[in-house]
């Protein structure tokens, strides 16, 4: 479904459900319009009570949710929808509802969760997650807090790779997580960040947050966006943390780049040579302890990598294995990344032992994204010289670093050859 045409006046649309607070969606709604320069259009669904809505703003009224998709494609008819500001559901049904609806429209998607018996917030605590939807909700952040006047504070969760747990380091300028600092430069956010380095990013967000805090924070990878929903960070947090909160869902790009899919927390150094299957059993189990997989998932995903690598080893003659295994319904890719320095046989007889572990886990519906995924990593890992690169890395801030400036490179390249 395309909302999106320049043509039209820009719109954002706002949806009110039967348990909304509709002050908190209302206001946050108007903070992203005024970024935008939209109007506002309202959509009720269920037994939602019409709201008293500022002058100006058309609102719809429809029974059921399951109207809701043929009524945002008609908002979309008459203007060019920037955003979605929706309540976030507490029911299971509804809230993976809206996710499915963000999938097929691809339209920045904004949930907004009131906490009850909670006063109003003073504070604002920005999450910087590093995940793909970190540019659209720092952005939706700043216009939040200027619109309620809240002062922001920036949280970097960090996991500590020297091995020493250091839960209460705080900077104001924070070297180790550019995203964060740099997604609040793009914005024009001013605001402390603060660094907590903690095993479990969910403590560390939990021991950080205030009684007078607004929570906001990114949606999670792509793939985990309807009933995979559950047990993803976002959920976690919302049921652990009793504040108001707002999840924002940025729109999923033509084409993925790989800090997408592999985060510093997904990247992990210097293992040991062990076999190809105890290798593939630590990047699942880290997926599940970050929160990347349900824990349900361990078993289906061990089977079939293993089989797979049974039947035919996933090896590259450039000390690179790509464990693949495809799960139904998700959307987007989910990976892991492992590093033996000394190298591991996968049984593939390659050239040289495997030092560089991809595993990823894709959609069994569709290859598009995988297999541009795999093209631009295996055009990465044939060169000798970025290899020998990656190897000498201390941390996965920089070899996630050095990964982007070759998917950059390899990008240009096939470009000019276009033209040439």
């Amino acid at each position: 479904m395309r909302l999106s045409n320049a043509s039209k006046p820009p719109a954002v649309l706002i949806l009110l459900g039967p348990d909304t607070d509709p002050e908190l969606v209302l206001s946050c709604a108007a903070a992203v319009s005024k970024g935008l320069h939209a109007a506002r259009r309202c959509i009720c669904y269920g037994k939602a009570p019409e709201p008293a809505l500022p002058a100006g703003i058309p609102c719809s009224t429809i029974p059921a949710m399951d109207a809701l998709p043929r009524e945002i494609a008609a908002a979309g008819a008459s203007g060019d929808i920037k955003m979605i500001v929706s309540d976030w559901p507490r029911r299971s049904a509804q809230l993976y509802h809206l996710l499915e609806m963000h999938k097929q429209n691809n339209v920045p998607t904004m949930l907004v969760r009131k906490a009850p018996h909670r006063s109003t917030p003073r504070k604002a605590l920005v999450l910087a997650s590093g995940g793909p939807h970190i540019v659209h909700h720092f952005w939706a952040a700043q216009e939040i807090c200027a619109e309620r006047n809240l002062a922001p504070r920036i949280l970097c969760v960090e996991n500590p790779w020297n091995g020493e747990v250091q839960e209460n380091e705080d900077k104001t300028e924070c070297k180790t997580c550019p995203t964060g600092a740099g997604a609040a430069r793009l914005v024009g956010m001013k605001a402390p960040l603060e660094l907590c380095r903690c095993e479990d990013i969910i403590r560390g967000i939990t021991m950080r947050v205030q009684r007078d805090d607004m929570l906001i924070l990114g949606g999670p990878n792509y793939a985990r966006l309807g009933p995979y929903f559950t047990g993803s960070i976002p959920d976690v947090v919302s049921k652990k943390v009793p504040n108001d909160s707002v999840m924002i869902l940025g729109r999923k790009p033509a084409a993925l780049n790989l800090r997408d899919v592999f985060w510093e927390e997904l990247i992990c150094m210097d293992m040991a040579p062990t076999h190809r299957n105890d290798i593939i059993t630590k990047l699942t189990d880290n997926l599940i302890k970050n929160k990347q997989i349900p824990i349900k998932w361990r078993r289906y995903v061990l089977d079939k990598a293993f089989r797979r690598e049974a039947i035919l080893p996933t090896t590259t003659d450039a000390g690179t294995a790509f464990p693949h295994v495809t799960v139904p319904g998700i959307s987007g890719i989910i990976g892991a990344l492992g590093i033996c320095p000394e190298g591991v046989d996968f049984g593939g007889g390659p050239s040289e032992p495997i030092r560089f572990i991809f595993l990823l886990i894709t959609p069994i519906e569709q290859y598009d994204d995988y297999l541009g995924m795999l093209s631009d990593i295996a055009t990465i890992m044939i060169s000798p010289e970025r290899r020998r690169e990656i190897l000498q890395s201390n941390s996965p801030k920089e070899i996630l670093d050095k990964l982007e400036r070759y998917q950059h490179q390899s990008r240009q390249g096939r470009e000019l050859r276009r033209f040439t």
